[in-house]
Formats: structure tokens, C-alpha cells, sequence
């Protein structure tokens, strides 16, 4: 998969996504974000590991702050075939690299 964004900065001041999870697509996307011209803002509902793995961190979390993360207790199901992971919210900031705060979202998505 070759994602190529066409935004440069100042097009744009932040971004919300809920990228594909499987075969790594979740990190390119984020990539795409935070590298380059755009490094914007961004919300994201993604798989609990998102946040784990030396590749992914390289490519995405040392790149972008860490702003706000969100534990999901209850799985949105968005299909019939959704639902099989768990997920959370995050908040990226560029530029911030200090403590990120951590809540749990009971009842999400009910």
C-alpha cells in the first residue's frame, strides 16, 4: 500500500481517522501524518497495540506527542463483522513530548 498525501501544511489544522488495522495499515496511516509537511494534530481510534512495537514508535509515536489516550471498556462494533478488538482513543500533538494523560471510557459506543 502506498498512501500519498497530497495536503501540505496549512491546508489543514488537524485530523480525525479510524484507520484499517490489518496488515500494518493503521501505522502507515498514521505515518502520513506525522512526517513531512502536514505533522498536524490528530484523534484516532485504533487497536490497543497501536501503541506498542520499536517499528511503530520509529514511524509514529517519536515523531508526534502523545497528547491524551482513552481505553475503551466496551468494543464498537461498526459491522456485523467488527468488534474483535480491543481500541482505544488517542490525541496526538505535534511538538509535545511530556507526560500523556491516560481515562476509561465506560459505556463507549453502547
Amino acid at each position: 500500500m502506498n498512501l500519498r498525501c497530497r495536503l501540505s501544511k496549512g491546508q489543514v489544522d488537524r485530523a480525525i481517522t479510524n484507520p484499517p488495522y490489518t496488515r500494518g495499515a493503521d501505522t502507515q496511516h498514521l505515518e502520513q501524518l506525522v512526517r513531512g509537511a502536514l505533522e498536524i494534530p490528530f484523534v484516532a481510534v485504533l487497536n490497543v497495540t497501536a501503541l506498542a512495537a520499536e517499528d511503530r514508535y520509529r514511524r509514529v509515536w517519536a515523531r508526534t506527542g502523545l497528547f491524551r489516550v482513552a481505553h475503551t471498556v466496551t468494543r464498537p462494533r461498526f459491522s456485523d463483522k467488527g468488534g474483535s478488538r480491543d481500541v482505544i482513543a488517542v490525541q496526538a500533538l505535534p511538538g509535545f513530548f511530556g507526560t500523556w494523560a491516560g481515562e476509561h471510557w465506560p459505556g463507549a459506543w453502547q
